[in-house]
């Protein structure tokens, strides 16, 4: 069985204001960004990877830019990411970084 280990991690934001912690954030998405990966074949070498440039808007996600090691993955990572509702604070017009990174376990 594969199993997702995501890595959410805030590589970068375009801004930085007082109040708003990213690592709650963080921990939100990687606690909603379970995927399953039944049907995908990873890499041996763990180098599977989805990196995402979004915006929050009205608590959901607005993809600005994505790319990775597949198009599966990147698939996934977006239908994901478009479903959720974050209820963590965060700011408006921010730009946030994620990178998420898969393994066989």
């Amino acid at each position: 069985m594969k199993k997702v280990l995501v890595a959410a991690i805030l590589m970068a934001t375009t801004t930085c204001f007082a109040g708003v912690n990213p690592t709650k954030l963080a921990k939100e998405i990687r606690n909603k960004a379970i995927i399953n990966l039944t049907s995908i074949e990873l890499d041996n070498e763990g180098r599977d990877f989805v990196s995402v440039k979004f915006r929050i808007e009205e608590n959901e996600i607005r993809i600005l830019n994505m790319n990775g090691s597949s198009d599966e993955l990147k698939a996934r990572v977006k239908a994901k990411l478009e479903t959720m509702r974050i209820s963590s604070e965060y700011e408006e017009g921010r730009k946030y970084i994620y990178r998420f990174t898969f393994e066989k376990e």
